[in-house]
């Protein structure tokens, strides 16, 4: 693989890493989307434009989820600095 890729690879990586942190460690980057969850719904019209408007509440389980989006984020980072580079072998 080229190295641009790598490196947005390894940047994405990265920044998935940092942001699902970020939502465990006090939320300093603020709240991610995967921590709510819409309860209700119901859809509103107001001078002929609808719109659904929803309560949210935590999600069951999203520590779990960030949890995951910390390993899948290390995951794209180590594949983004592996190197496909085939070596001669000197026989």
């Amino acid at each position: 693989m080229r190295l641009p890729p790598r490196i947005a690879l390894l940047a994405l990586g990265l920044v998935a890493v940092v942001y699902s942190a970020a939502s465990l460690t006090g939320g300093w980057l603020g709240t991610p989307p995967w921590w709510w969850t819409e309860t209700q719904a119901s859809d509103v019209t107001v001078f002929g434009a609808t719109q659904r408007l929803g309560l949210e509440e935590l999600r069951k389980g999203r520590e779990w989820i960030s949890g995951d989006v910390i390993v899948a984020g290390l995951a794209v980072a180590a594949f983004g600095t592996l190197s496909r580079r085939h070596r001669e072998r000197v026989a």
